[in-house]
């Protein structure tokens, strides 16, 4: 019996993890066998971890610049560039882009 969600890609959002380890132990509870999902709940369970720390990583990078915007208020144009023009710079960073970091963090749509 397999369930049409899971699939073997460890890129799955966190919501569709749950989803799975959800129908899993569902499906696990009302089986001749549970501990045959053991395997595959260890799995959906693993990826989450991972997803987790990615995530949480992501969020630690992002902060000082979302903290940096959080204390200038909406008083600078999204199009100011925060790099100075600097000639190390491959990209000017601009306001709209650290505004990004800020709406990321708190979860926001971009």
């Amino acid at each position: 019996m397999t369930h049409p969600m899971i699939s073997t890609e460890r890129d799955l959002p966190e919501d569709k993890l749950r989803e799975i380890i959800e129908w899993l132990l569902t499906t696990a509870a009302n089986s001749d066998n549970p501990h045959h999902f053991a395997p595959r709940l260890r799995e959906a369970a693993d990826a989450l971890a991972s997803i987790r720390a990615e995530r949480d990583a992501a969020v630690a990078a992002l902060k000082p610049f979302a903290d940096f915007i959080g204390g200038c208020g909406d008083q600078l144009p999204d199009d100011m560039p925060l790099t100075g023009g600097s000639p190390f710079a491959r990209k000017q960073v601009t306001v709209a882009d650290f505004r990004r970091a800020a709406r990321a963090i708190a979860g926001e749509q971009p």
